[in-house]
């Protein structure tokens, strides 16, 4: 095991008992960064940093246990029978978590540790956060506790006395006195471990991150809308102040232009590696499938794709079309993907072909921009 990157040497002072890393981090958070060290061949790195961090992290994330079981269910008890009635964000939140279930378990079984904690703890603590703000703050009973016993579990063989913990304090107290939840245990050993409630939905998964590439797109037009293109103000000089937007329209695409479906189409036809990289002569086949003056322009185009591929898999960067409506998809969440923007006051989506999209004034880039599950953000 190497500290930091570098070897372990008590000359340098870079040297760590596993005593010593209690004393200083704790065992859960001494566990959490020794599962955190690597899964492959090379030296496992145990990383100071990652050991603080993973402090700070259990004692919010008991925190929020604390605060959101007493949000959701502030009589102590409750009869979840009524509660299993899902709406869109359950539903979105519920997949994700049958996700994370199957992701963990998958990685135990390889014994590759960093990554339950990747699937079964930082991703589904991310999560959670969309979905309370996509629920006003107000989620759902079931769905909140069954994510809880769930991550609590997954997470019960690398911080055991945390987990343990939270269940005695804030978990098994409002279960043991409510109806109509799952069986469940005074002791979160014997708890049985979490099985998925339904196969994973990929349309599910779909709009969830299209709604959270959305909101990310939607924040970082506002503060380029606000420049206005604006050159840097000289030395001394003051800076002009900034626009203030009330407007924003989003445009959806049903589908791409001839020439760039042309594209996809061909990409599909050739194998990805584990990767997600591009395997076989997909220059020549695309050079053979315009003139040179538009094969330069699809190039472009390709080039761009095979990085979404790279880092979102072929699945998402060559699809045709969104495998859900858009438009109301934004129309139902506009809450959710406007969190904290007061200043917008009027917020439009349409569908960049039509007639009432070409009626808006200046946004002539903007419907050029948009592509089937990547809307176009215009401000005014």
């Amino acid at each position: 095991m190497i500290i930091n990157g570098e070897k372990m040497s008590k000359s340098t002072g870079n040297f760590l008992t596993l005593k010593d890393c209690i004393e200083k981090f704790g065992v859960d958070a001494t566990r959490i960064t020794l599962a955190d060290a690597g899964d492959g061949l090379d030296d496992a790195n145990f990383e100071t940093d990652v050991a603080n961090a993973s402090i700070l992290k259990l004692f919010t994330f008991e925190t929020w246990i604390q605060e959101n079981i007493k949000l959701a269910i502030p009589d102590g008890q409750i009869d979840f029978a009524p509660h299993r009635t899902l709406d869109l964000w359950d539903t979105i939140f519920e997949n994700a978590i049958n996700h994370g279930i199957d992701e963990s378990t998958a990685n135990y079984d390889g014994m590759k540790y960093k990554q339950v904690l990747k699937s079964g703890f930082f991703e589904l603590s991310s999560i959670k956060e969309d979905y309370l703000i996509a629920k006003g703050k107000k989620p759902n009973p079931y769905v909140l506790m069954r994510f809880i016993v769930a991550q609590l579990t997954l997470l019960n063989p690398i911080i055991p006395h945390f987990a343990q913990y939270c269940w005695d304090h804030w978990v098994h107290p409002i279960l043991a006195k409510s109806q109509n939840f799952d069986t469940i245990q005074e002791n979160l050993t014997k708890q049985a471990w979490p099985t998925r409630s339904a196969p994973h939905d990929s349309v599910a998964a779909d709009r969830l991150a299209y709604m959270k590439d959305t909101k990310g797109a939607i924040r970082q037009g506002l503060e380029l809308a606000k420049k206005g293109g604006k050159k840097k103000p000289k030395k001394g000089a003051e800076p002009e102040p900034a626009k203030v937007i009330e407007n924003c329209t989003i445009f959806v695409a049903k589908e791409y232009p001839e020439f760039q479906k042309e594209c996809l189409t061909i990409l599909q036809g050739f194998e990805f590696d584990e990767n997600n990289k591009i395997v076989g002569e997909y220059v020549k086949a695309i050079g053979a499938a315009f003139d040179k003056k538009k094969a330069g322009i699809a190039m472009k185009f390709v080039g761009f794709q095979l990085k979404i591929a790279e880092t979102e898999g072929k699945a998402a960067a060559l699809r045709l079309e969104a495998s859900f409506d858009e438009q109301e998809c934004i129309e139902n969440n506009k809450p959710f993907l406007f969190e904290n923007m007061p200043t917008i006051k009027n917020i439009t989506v349409m569908v960049n072909t039509s007639d009432e999209a070409k009626a808006v004034e200046g946004s002539e880039n903007a419907r050029e921009n948009a592509c089937p599950s990547k809307p176009s953000i215009f401000y005014y």
